[in-house]
């Protein structure tokens, strides 16, 4: 097939969005298609060379649409101004699509990157059969742990809530839904966002993966054998949505049962002074190291020297870091909400419920369910290869070959 991507974000060596966006676009290609992907040029230099120095594939083609350079000012991945410059790209995509469709056919145009429901892309109004996603954003913490954050967050988070509704009745955001032929959604959480009469549309597609090098051998697996010193671990944002602040509160408890255990978190982010009052109220702050940022290499190293990655985060559209940890052997304790759960089974992790329980409940339950695990050493060690194969059945070629395979079935019956 020949397949066009839209991927505004696409950059080698990168995780997240970026990262997403790279991924599909040469797993596509390795996989025989035929694949043009349209993207900003903010990495251009690395993909060139990537695709110079490392892949052969010539069935794949970059093409670059830059903005005028008074748009650039909106770049920015630090801050919401940066939707302005991508809403602004999508529009020029649409006619640069249109353009090429006068020269070129496409089995199906696909939406890849910015993975958002928030914003509609304009590219489904052309001719091919057009596939939304995956998408992210319809997921929700509860309210019971959204109430008892600090003003600041709770006006975030209100607000996100307000946009989701809204975006429910955004008339830009239906005409599109009326000509997509297929929803893909990163979640079940998203998937029950978008209205009933587009139901029949969504197909729940998890958007990332994971390489077969990136996995760790059986025979490197760390066994936990620790006495009353179990390793905790985060990698990540320090901003509240991460669920930190449960985190810190589910470790202050299990120290009462293992008073010498430790708990690092790396990363840096906007909310850190928040987490080091919180960890020293709860008397956890002796306890806890904030590493800061480190290189990719080394945090892959640092994920098999610990015993459990605590991810309890709020709403999550994917989860990245939970599907490294697994690759490396480490098991992860998470919550019933956004991507998270997708990934993780009672196999390779915890997954600790929320439905109908106040923040108190969850925090309890949390750490009922940690520290039972912590106690059966056999259990823990039984989950950590567990993860290992979890990661192997979401290598990048399962992801997206899946994915195809399923498109090219839905966008030919017409559905």
């Amino acid at each position: 097939m020949k397949i066009l991507l839209s991927a505004y974000a696409c950059e080698t060596n990168r995780g997240s969005e970026p990262g997403i966006g790279w991924n599909w676009t040469v797993e596509m290609a390795k996989l025989g298609h035929d694949v043009v992907t349209l993207t900003y040029p903010q990495d251009r230099e690395g993909i060139d060379q990537a695709l110079e120095e490392d892949f052969d594939l010539p069935n794949l083609r970059i093409e670059y649409l830059d903005t005028p350079k008074w748009l650039t000012w909106f770049y920015s991945r630090t801050s919401k101004k940066i939707y302005v410059h991508y809403i602004l790209w999508q529009i020029m995509a649409y006619f640069r699509v249109k353009k090429m469709l006068k020269t070129e056919d496409f089995d199906f145009i696909q939406h890849v990157t910015m993975g958002s429901i928030r914003v509609p892309s304009w590219l489904g109004f052309l001719k091919p059969p057009f596939i939304f996603g995956p998408v992210g954003g319809g997921e929700e913490a509860p309210m019971t742990l959204v109430k008892n954050l600090p003003s600041k967050y709770f006006r975030k988070e209100y607000v996100r809530k307000l946009a989701n509704r809204f975006n429910r009745i955004n008339p830009f955001l239906w005409i599109m839904l009326w000509k997509t032929d297929v929803i893909l959604c990163k979640t079940s959480d998203s998937a029950r966002f978008f209205p009933k009469r587009f139901q029949k549309k969504c197909h729940v597609q998890m958007e990332c993966g994971i390489h077969n090098e990136t996995i760790t051998d059986l025979v490197n697996i760390r066994e936990s054998n620790y006495v009353d010193a179990p390793k905790f671990f985060y990698a990540g944002r320090l901003q509240y949505m991460k669920g930190l602040h449960l985190n810190i509160r589910v470790f202050a408890r299990l120290l009462k049962d293992f008073p010498n255990a430790k708990y690092t978190m790396v990363g840096e982010g906007p909310d850190k002074e928040w987490l080091q009052s919180i960890a020293e109220a709860e008397g956890a702050l002796d306890n806890i190291e904030f590493k800061g940022l480190v290189p990719q290499p080394v945090l892959f190293e640092m994920y098999r020297t610990y015993d459990l990655l605590l991810f309890l985060s709020l709403h999550d559209s994917s989860g990245n870091v939970v599907l490294e940890s697994l690759a490396k052997g480490l098991p992860s304790i998470v919550l019933d909400l956004g991507g998270p759960k997708e990934i993780v089974d009672e196999e390779c992790g915890l997954v600790v419920p929320t439905g109908g329980m106040s923040e108190d409940e969850i925090v309890e339950k949390a750490y009922q369910m940690l520290r039972d695990l912590m106690m059966d050493k056999e259990r823990l060690n039984r989950m950590k290869i567990a993860g290992l194969e979890a990661a192997r059945r979401k290598q990048w070629h399962n992801v997206v070959g899946e994915t195809v395979e399923s498109l090219s079935e839905l966008t030919l019956a017409g559905q």
